[in-house]
């Protein structure tokens, strides 16, 4: 099954590999307009139905095709563990393959540093390391 990127919209729609794109953009575009008053941001919101993040999961950032998982966020004291500038995953793990984003195989351990035997993706919390999307409903 061809895959398409994670795309998160400025409705609010956050699109996974499973749902094709061209669906996720039409339901976005779909939406109503909801005004919100922030007082929180006074950031503009973005366009409704603009692409404002992709990842393409093309590329691992450490080894055993690791893009990041629980292990790195939560022991700062290792110099050694695997971060991701797109990614923070406090739980779970989270592994490039084939130009996908994969769980690997939903376990209740504790990964280790490279989510090797374990990556206790039976919960996955994955959010993005940017955080500056604005007011996106």
């Amino acid at each position: 099954m061809s895959r398409a990127p994670l795309h998160v919209l400025a409705a609010g729609l956050v699109c996974a590999w499973l749902l094709p794109i061209a669906r996720c953009a039409k339901a976005a575009r779909a939406a109503p307009a909801r005004q919100v008053p922030s007082a929180r941001s006074s950031a503009a919101s973005p366009r409704a139905g603009a692409l404002l993040m992709s990842d393409d999961f093309n590329r691992a950032n450490g080894p055993n095709h690791l893009i990041s998982n629980e292990w790195s966020y939560w022991d700062h004291n290792d110099s050694a563990r695997v971060r991701s500038p797109v990614w923070q995953v406090t739980s779970g793990t989270l592994f490039s393959v084939n130009g996908s984003g994969w769980t690997g195989v939903p376990d209740d351990t504790p990964p280790d540093r490279y989510s090797e035997q374990h990556t206790d993706s039976q919960v996955l919390r994955v959010y993005t390391s940017r955080g500056n999307f604005g007011d996106v409903l």
